[in-house]
């Protein structure tokens, strides 16, 4: 359950150690050509789930967890969207979840909450970069200077 969820990502925590180089922390996408990129008609925003770099948290023991990631999955493919503010609303979901769970939870299990949310956002803050500028790739056209 939620023990084995923390012990998870207390290990990536460990095997990526969640710090990022201080130029990245303003990332954003932009065109090579210094276009502002639009919106790609054909895609369509999706979730991989709580995740990144073909690394799956189980997180079905925690559905509303799930939902956090999706909901931060969806704002990063979609184009257009500030890293900073999807990374903003999936702490403030995750925090909401461990309120609202609190209420069912016994303090050990809380505490566990309170432990994987940081760990989780710690993980979007140290690897988001990355996952931010291919998420927007897909979902933005860069348009090709006609010269």
């Amino acid at each position: 359950g939620l023990d084995s969820l923390v012990q998870g990502l207390e290990s990536l925590e460990t095997m990526f150690g969640v710090v990022e180089e201080a130029g990245d922390l303003e990332c954003g996408y932009v065109c090579k050509n210094g276009k502002k990129p639009r919106k790609n008609p054909h895609h369509k925003p999706r979730s991989n789930g709580c995740g990144s770099f073909g690394l799956l948290i189980d997180t079905r023991d925690v559905p509303e967890m799930t939902r956090c990631c999706d909901k931060h999955d969806i704002c990063y493919d979609t184009c257009g969207n500030k890293r900073q503010d999807c990374d903003d609303k999936f702490k403030t979901c995750l925090d909401n979840m461990c309120e609202e769970l609190s209420r069912t939870l016994s303090a050990d299990q809380n505490e566990g909450c309170q432990m994987t949310s940081q760990l989780m956002y710690a993980g979007t803050m140290g690897l988001g970069c990355k996952s931010y500028k291919e998420a927007q790739k897909r979902a933005c056209i860069c348009d090709e200077d006609n010269d």
